[in-house]
């Protein structure tokens, strides 16, 4: 008796130290957040102004692909900046001005994509649980991010603007003139029905 009441208490004290396993914290930590799928990048390209060619060039890369903004560094002077400023004001590309002269241009791209999933089935067992593997909910956030047409919405999003104010105030205004208050009478609903 004596032997099995050792065991059994053994038995106890292992369940108990068992039970007081704590969870990583990194195994909850942001797992179907889309943000974690979004990989932002920046490239800067630097034109200069002086070849005869460089207007047609300049214009012909920012239709091909819009940068994010250009630095104008050169004076308003000289009649290829603002030719350049045309070409960007045109594109509608912001522009920043530099105190420096040298007749460059240089231009910023910022990309937002989205990244693929990890198909691969990961086994995720910390000590004596099992969580979900690392993956888990990543196509329906990866699907999620591919809906949305400009990505940098996620990383710079936009704020309520002029346009959306406008568009705002344009539907509050079509919604009084079409309100038509009933009489100052209490309405029964119950019985109002047909």
């Amino acid at each position: 008796m004596k032997q099995s009441l050792k065991k059994y208490s053994l038995l106890v004290c292992l369940l108990s130290v068992a039970a007081c396993d704590r969870t990583p914290n990194e195994v909850y930590v942001n797992r179907g957040d889309p943000e974690r799928f979004i990989d932002h990048s920046s490239e800067t390209v630097t034109l200069s102004l002086k070849p005869k060619n460089a207007l047609t060039k300049l214009a012909e890369m920012v239709a091909e692909d819009r940068p994010s903004s250009a630095q104008l560094k050169c004076s308003f002077k000289s009649p290829r900046c603002t030719q350049a400023k045309e070409i960007f004001e045109r594109n509608s590309v912001p522009i920043h001005l530099t105190a420096e002269q040298s007749n460059r241009v240089v231009l910023t791209y910022e990309r937002v994509v989205a990244r693929d999933c990890n198909p691969h089935f990961i086994d995720n067992m910390e000590g004596n649980r099992s969580f979900n593997h690392p993956s888990f909910g990543c196509a329906v956030s990866s699907n999620m991010l591919q809906m949305v047409s400009d990505k940098h919405q996620f990383t710079n999003p936009a704020l309520l603007d002029y346009p959306d104010g406008e568009k705002m105030s344009q539907s509050y205004r079509a919604y009084l003139k079409n309100y038509t208050p009933r009489d100052n009478k209490s309405v029964d609903w119950s019985t109002d029905r047909k």
